[in-house]
């Protein structure tokens, strides 16, 4: 029976940089099936039962896991919508996480007439939500999955909040964002499914930190997959935005599109690397074109008949994404992949288009990712070859040569082993730390021959819970 090392049990207990200093904040869970909101939430045993009251428990810095299953106003009564950063305790920070991700956890509006289903406000500055499903709102416009800000004043401004790997299917509009007194909100990695009017709507205001949007897959919109809106006549004025690397298809009307009465609304606007393709208006600008950059071909998914958005092996989306900030490609994709990825071994990990970007998947995980449990890395690589399994605390974020986007940083790298075989399973055990709640964990094989004339490479990122 092959041993995990000491090493590498020794190094999972140091992943804060070897402090262990007292823990300034809480870990909530919540569980639609078998909570209820008389626990007291602090374990899985223990879990509340609806979102709302769950994020009315939340104080500054604190994390909430959402367990599977449905929850709504029928089931979990939730209050919609749910408000983070309100008020009166500051919200800064909080992370808001469903670990088994959209399928399996969905926030179900039950086709009512409700504004929103979550709303971020002043108080919650660096918020972050991900792995969410919410779905079936109404054909209301304006009315959405998630709001960011608002034209109403800086106590409804939403600063700095992050909205990642989650769904958006069958809404009005998946996101709103009006970025007065605000902004540096993050959209990224999502997919939006059949939502009757727009997937994310963009707001600009004058002397804010603009918006990120990037890496979405916005699929059969009504109106438009991102639309663009700028009007000096209501005080919305051209301000800062990124918009790169996002996917508009088969959409009954436009795929990008700006409504706007100023000729310089491009100016602040990073708008590239992106794909519409099958909309009635791919790019619909009232003034300037897109550049080259922008493409107009078939993503190749691997098979929308089924659901499955993700991009096939020889999609023109591959590595065609744009790239000038590495932070933002510090989280996973909507498939649990590191969202940078040297798919071609130029030794430049350049990402995708898209919510999925593509890598060899041979080395896959089984197990639950969290303290205590026991994980098992399986690995698929060819005959003749074997394993090296690197690990590390954060995601480098840039490329070497055959080592795909891993970087082997010394400060934040754990001991790495040769498995032998390829083919053989890695038993990994997390200690029960609950420090090590909330840390991410990077973790890339290379598989190679002994004379390394020949090497292939996966990769795997995922956050302990």
């Amino acid at each position: 029976m092959r041993k995990t090392p000491m090493a590498l049990v020794f190094g999972l207990s140091l992943f804060l940089g070897g402090s262990l200093a007292a823990q300034t904040t809480y870990t909530y869970w919540c569980d639609a099936v078998n909570g209820n909101d008389t626990n007291g939430g602090t374990s899985p045993k223990t879990a509340f039962k609806s979102i709302t009251h769950a994020v009315s428990v939340l104080r500054k810095g604190d994390t909430l896991y959402i367990l599977p299953g449905v929850y709504s106003v029928s089931k979990t009564k939730e209050k919609f919508p749910i408000y983070v950063g309100a008020g009166p305790m500051n919200q800064d920070k909080v992370k808001i996480i469903a670990p088994y991700g959209p399928k399996v956890t969905i926030l179900d509006m039950e086709n009512k007439t409700y504004f929103s289903a979550l709303r971020f406000r002043d108080l919650a500055k660096g918020a972050k939500i991900s792995g969410l499903q919410i779905r079936n709102g109404t054909s209301v416009s304006w009315h959405c999955g998630i709001r960011l800000g608002s034209a109403s004043g800086a106590q409804w401004a939403a600063i700095d909040v992050e909205v990642f790997d989650c769904m958006f299917v069958n809404l009005y509009n998946g996101i709103d964002v009006w970025s007065n007194g605000g902004g540096g909100c993050r959209i990224h990695d999502n997919l939006f499914l059949n939502n009757k009017g727009f997937g994310v709507v963009f707001v600009g205001t004058p002397g804010n930190k603009g918006v990120y949007i990037y890496n979405n897959t916005i699929v059969g919109a009504g109106k438009a997959a991102v639309y663009i809106w700028y009007d000096p006549n209501y005080g919305f004025i051209p301000d800062k935005a990124v918009i790169v690397n996002n996917i508009a298809y088969k959409g009954a009307a436009s795929g990008f599109q700006s409504a706007v009465y100023s000729r310089i609304h491009m100016k602040p606007i990073t708008f590239e690397s992106n794909d519409a393709f099958g909309n009635n208006f791919n790019y619909k600008f009232s003034a300037g074109t897109p550049s080259a950059s922008n493409l107009t071909v078939d993503p190749l998914f691997v098979d929308p008949s089924k659901g499955d958005w993700r991009l096939k092996t020889n999609s023109p989306l591959i590595e065609k994404g744009w790239i000038k900030d590495y932070s933002l490609y510090g989280t996973p994709d909507l498939y649990g992949n590191a969202s940078l990825f040297d798919y071609n071994g130029d030794g430049f990990a350049q990402p995708d288009i898209g919510c999925h970007e593509v890598s060899d998947v041979l080395t896959t995980l089984s197990g639950k990712w969290a303290i205590g449990q026991t994980v098992t890395l399986n690995h698929k690589g060819p005959a003749g070859f074997m394993a090296i399994d690197f690990m590390s605390r954060t995601y480098p974020g840039m490329g070497l040569p055959l080592l795909g986007s891993f970087i082997p940083d010394p400060l934040r790298m754990l001991p790495f082993y040769l498995m032998g075989g390829s083919t053989a399973p890695q038993k990994i055990p997390l200690p029960n730390n609950p420090y090590l709640v909330g840390v991410p964990l990077y973790i890339q094989t290379i598989y190679t021959r002994v004379d390394l004339k020949v090497v292939k490479a996966g990769n795997l990122l995922f956050e302990l819970f």
